[in-house]
């Protein structure tokens, strides 16, 4: 791990400091309020101007805390096609723990469901970490469950925003919540295969999921 790099459930992160746009805005201050109560047109004034914002600038940026920014280094181990597929279940992580953020002021047992699933898409990121060989039992889990996982979840805050929630909107997400319910069983299984000899046959719940999905019109973009 290089210099700067923290390390947070197996994804590594560079932390970088940000200087503080506080000083600019305080330096930018002091001539907007210099050009309302002084003749800007004198040369002592503006000489005056240009060191008491310089002095206000100095301060500000000494007293000011820089931000810290956190970025996400794409995970790279040397072998493309397991990278590619780390570096999407990150992504789909991602998706899924911004709206759980966002859910949580609203549906919190919701967001606690979207949890508990991003929990074993961990598990199970961790355990192709650990076993590259594994990688041929998450297929369907990898082309079918994550992206609907991600494609549900960001449905789900678009319902919740909703302002006016009539008959419609009220069962279409009585539908995600019941599909929710669904992946999380479906992630519970796909962990367990994990360990299994044989890959797992998730053609059945698939099929019911599917046709719930259908059924709601949670499809549709």
């Amino acid at each position: 791990m290089n210099r700067g790099e923290t390390v947070v459930s197996g994804t590594r992160y560079t932390e970088k400091k940000i200087k503080s746009t506080a000083p600019f805005w305080g330096a930018a201050a002091v001539w907007a309020l210099a050009a309302l109560i002084m003749p800007m047109h004198k040369i002592s004034v503006i000489l005056l101007t240009a060191a008491v914002s310089a002095g206000v600038y100095g301060f500000i940026a000494l007293i000011a805390p820089k931000k810290t920014v956190r970025e996400k280094v794409p995970f790279t181990s040397g072998d493309e096609a397991l990278d590619d597929i780390v570096n999407r279940i990150d992504a789909a992580m991602d998706a899924v723990s911004a709206d759980s953020k966002q859910i949580y002021a609203v549906r919190p047992e919701i967001s606690d469901t979207m949890n508990e699933i991003l929990s074993y898409i961990l598990k199970i990121r961790q355990d192709i970490l650990q076993n590259p060989q594994k990688v041929k039992k998450i297929s369907r889990f990898l082309n079918y469950y994550l992206p609907t996982t991600v494609k549900l979840s960001g449905k789900y805050v678009y319902l919740t925003s909703q302002r006016s929630k009539g008959e419609n909107v009220t069962e279409a997400m009585a539908s995600v919540e019941k599909a929710f319910g669904l992946l999380k069983e479906a992630f519970i299984k796909q962990h367990d295969a994990l360990f299994t000899e044989e890959a797992l046959d998730l053609s059945t719940d698939t099929s019911v999921l599917e046709t719930l999905i259908k059924q709601d019109g949670l499809d549709e973009a």
